[in-house]
């Protein structure tokens, strides 16, 4: 024979509550939050101070009240860092831009240009061929040589020796230029296609404009009014607390004991 489900009592939530007043600090999934474990015991201090005689249903009520706020944890973490936000109350107005520009060089091409003609002047020394004959100690027949010299007559000098000189010199054209003249440039046209994200080129800059201040719709003083108002409606604890009470206890409080 089945033994009868029996529903438990409630009980007060202090019950819930271990030897240390710990509560939420226990749960596993509050680990995986952004917060750290000083400020979970700081919750559990407030919900006990808040909600230790509210009743809530024993059964399975830890296990239960893990799965809550595992489901819940990303959005305690995003309005705890929305309320922790650092931020100027003062300015409504606080922007950062960034503007680049680029220049895309094409292909570059040099070109050398020659003005006036090339003049080689060459100086060749004069010369004169002499014969000359030479004898032993006899003048028998085969034993008289004779041969031909060339020899210098007047020569430009040269380091103190007679030389051969060319002299080369550039003359004028009709215009009166003369030398060589380089000049390089770009070939052909560039086209420059600026997406939103990047801009490529051979050449480029870049600037950031940072903007912050009141853009003057709201006075300083209705800003500082704005963050009081924010400060005392919107607690992280006091908005944690009421979903908790919402959701995990009966929403009845036994004053009397059970």
């Amino acid at each position: 024979m089945a033994i009868p489900y029996r529903k438990q009592k409630p009980v007060r939530l202090r019950e819930m509550f271990n030897s240390d007043y710990q509560l939420i600090t226990i749960l596993p999934a509050y680990s995986e939050s952004i917060m750290s474990a000083h400020y979970f015991q700081d919750l559990d201090d407030v919900i006990f101070a808040r909600y230790k005689d509210i009743l809530v249903d024993p059964e399975r009520y830890l296990a239960t009240l893990n799965s809550w706020f595992y489901d819940h944890i990303r959005d305690f973490d995003n309005i705890y860092k929305a309320l922790v936000q650092e931020y100027d109350p003062l300015s409504n107005y606080d922007m950062i831009e960034k503007e680049g520009s680029v220049s895309k060089e094409g292909e570059k091409v040099s070109e050398s240009k020659r003005y006036g003609s090339e003049k080689t002047t060459q100086t060749i020394p004069d010369t004169k061929d002499s014969r000359y004959t030479t004898t032993y100690d006899q003048a028998t027949l085969g034993r008289l040589d004779s041969y031909n010299v060339t020899e210098i007559q007047s020569a430009p000098q040269l380091d103190g020796h007679n030389a051969q000189i060319t002299v080369s010199e550039q003359l004028p054209d009709g215009e009166g230029k003369q030398g060589s003249e380089l000049t390089e440039k770009f070939k052909g046209d560039v086209s420059i296609t600026a997406p939103e994200s990047t801009l490529e080129g051979d050449r480029g800059s870049e600037r950031e404009l940072t903007r912050k201040g009141n853009i003057g719709v709201t006075t300083s003083q209705q800003m500082l009014e704005s963050e009081v108002e924010l400060r005392v409606k919107h607690s992280f604890i006091d908005i944690f607390c009421k979903m908790f009470a919402r959701d995990m206890t009966l929403g009845v409080w036994d004053l009397e004991g059970v």
